[in-house]
């Protein structure tokens, strides 16, 4: 039997005593705004766990993005920046 059958039987046998949600299960995760923070967050799929933060308008310390040179430059001069409904796939300024 496999790990989520396995989980869905216990739920039905325990109730919510032994439950587990899976990070990402299958590969599915939400990428999602950090607005005015100018970062896209990353989380796992049905859990929503954080996985990972991904600076895009900002420096990040826990990277060190925005502290060197080369990211320095990417980020030309900003500090912050609006982040709000990434499109990561676009063709003459329409979504894929």
């Amino acid at each position: 039997m496999d790990y989520v059958n396995h989980a869905k039987s216990l739920v039905r046998t325990k109730g919510c005593r032994i439950c587990h949600v899976i990070d990402g299960e299958g590969g599915r995760h939400l990428f999602y705004s950090g607005g005015h923070s100018g970062q896209i967050f990353v989380a796992g799929i049905p859990s929503m766990r954080h996985i990972a933060t991904i600076p895009v308008f900002t420096p990040y310390p826990g990277t060190g993005y925005g502290f060197d040179d080369e990211t320095k430059e990417m980020l030309g001069g900003y500090t912050w920046g609006d982040s709000h409904h990434p499109g990561f796939s676009e063709t003459d300024g329409e979504y894929d």
